[in-house]
């Protein structure tokens, strides 16, 4: 396996071109905009949560919702299929 090729070096640019993109490099908030930091707002999704904890995950959840169909939005539809298949194998590969 050679890892100078020109393809891993073109997965590595599109992979940071992306990081970057989605705002996944801002530690102080999510990628959907929020003061808050990726980590956070994971923990908000899985943990039990008090009233003001529930509030600000929902606040998460419809932050990311709109994000997301922003994104979907600009990419024809006919293409959805494959990006999802992409970042399938993508996170697949990485659970490997």
């Amino acid at each position: 396996m050679s890892y100078d090729s020109s393809s891993n070096r073109a997965l590595q640019e599109q992979i940071t071109a992306f990081i970057r993109a989605f705002g996944l490099h801002r530690p102080e908030q999510t990628p959907c905009g929020e003061p808050v930091s990726v980590a956070e707002a994971h923990a908000l999704m899985e943990l039990r949560l008090t009233a003001a904890g529930q509030q600000a995950a929902a606040q998460l959840a419809i932050a990311r919702q709109a994000k997301f169909a922003r994104l979907l939005s600009a990419i024809p539809e006919s293409q959805h299929p494959a990006i999802l298949e992409a970042l399938r194998l993508l996170t697949e590969a990485l659970n490997d």
